[in-house]
């Protein structure tokens, strides 16, 4: 290619720089990788990569020459530079004196979160004031508790899950208990369980469609004061009613009708012919799976119910994660595995759906959801379609 772009004279003169060779020897054959830093300008760079491309020997043996690359430096140094300016700025930014109600609100946050302690053997989120409170606030989950200790209520504890622990039992018959519950349709099914399982003295609800944790103070305090009697939500539900205990009662007082039954055979077998037929078809027609399931997961779906568990499975249906409904925001917003396919014993709401489609889940089977979610390009389905 003449005497300019010959590579001696191109180093003596200091435009091609040091060359690096880096290779290794196996099975009889040599590898390797050369590194050339050149000082030309485009076009004469371009000509020395096609003519090095040319060698077909190197030395007594036939070689081989490919270009992998052409890059250059300064470009490479100027987004580097662009980079690093860039995260300089961000951290002076955030490392700007903050106005004093920042600094307020920074450390009362900090606070709240060392107030939260773990109540109970099920070790409950739970504010520092429940044990020398008469009265207690029953929330959902851990955020509801952050939500309570930020407006002030400080004897607050989390059922955690639709699955009613036996220590919130055992707070309800001690103390007054004021449930206060998101106004959607998980905490329909919590207050439904409460109702039946807990002495509670009166219900509170946030506006429909919301949750504890997303209200203001004024919507907060709004909602907490404008409470029920629990007593009044009983007898609207018909929940622990004395008249039903009076009729179990009164039931074992008929046996003097026994005879009526041998009198009319006839009617008595038609009886007992229709009273089979619903008790015969009801177990022979289990819901249909909507999907099909492979036998492993679907037997860990069984043993999930009343668990509060959180499970992950990546696209060859193995288990990526494992963790409770509380904790499945953080658990899946950190998983460096793919995940498919999430199973939880809990409530789908949608910011749960929001991370989902973030993380390129496809599908997500568990127990309801939070009222209208828009799945978008997941699928969604219940604990009750498959069994």
């Amino acid at each position: 290619m003449g005497d300019d772009l010959d590579l001696r004279e191109l180093q003596r003169t200091g435009r091609i720089g040091r060359i690096q060779v880096e290779f290794e020897s196996s099975g009889g054959q040599s590898s390797g990788k050369i590194i050339i830093p050149s000082n030309l300008d485009r076009v004469e760079t371009a000509i020395l990569a096609a003519t090095i491309e040319s060698v077909d020997r190197v030395g007594p043996c036939n070689a081989e020459m490919k270009i992998e690359s052409i890059s250059d430096a300064r470009e490479d140094k100027r987004k580097q530079i662009v980079g690093r300016a860039t995260e300089l700025l961000k951290k002076w930014e955030s490392d700007v004196s903050p106005d004093a109600v920042e600094i307020t609100e920074g450390i009362k946050d900090t606070l709240r979160v060392e107030e939260i302690r773990s109540y109970g053997k099920e070790q409950l989120p739970a504010g520092p004031a429940i044990d020398e409170s008469k009265e207690i606030v029953i929330v959902e989950g851990r955020a509801d508790v952050l939500a309570c200790l930020r407006y002030g209520v400080k004897n607050c504890i989390a059922v955690q899950g639709t699955k009613i622990p036996k220590t919130i039992i055992d707070l309800c018959k001690e103390k007054s208990a004021t449930v206060f519950l998101d106004g959607d349709r998980g905490g329909d099914m919590i207050l439904n369980e409460l109702l039946q399982l807990t002495d509670v003295d009166a219900i509170a609800r946030a506006p429909a469609g919301m949750e504890v944790e997303q209200l203001t103070q004024k919507q907060f305090m709004k909602a907490l004061q404008s409470k029920i009697p629990a007593a009044e939500i009983k007898a609207k539900l018909n929940i622990g009613g004395k008249k039903k205990k009076e009729k179990k009662e009164k039931e074992p007082k008929k046996p003097h009708n026994k005879k009526a039954k041998v009198t009319p055979p006839n009617h008595g077998e038609r009886k007992a012919g229709e009273r089979t037929t619903p008790v015969e078809t009801s177990p022979a027609q289990p819901p249909q799976p909507p999907i099909a399931l492979p036998p492993e997961v679907f037997t860990r779906m069984k043993g999930m119910v009343g668990t509060n568990e959180a499970v992950g499975f990546d696209g060859e249906s193995k288990e990526v994660f494992v963790t409770g409904t509380s904790a499945l925001m953080d658990t899946l917003k950190n998983a460096t595995a793919p995940v498919k396919m999430i199973i939880f014993d809990g409530i789908i709401t949608q910011r749960i759906l929001g991370l989902a489609i973030e993380k390129q889940v496809e599908l997500i089977i568990g127990i309801n959801t939070s009222g209208k979610i828009d799945p978008k390009s997941i699928k969604i389905y219940f604990f009750k379609d498959f069994f």
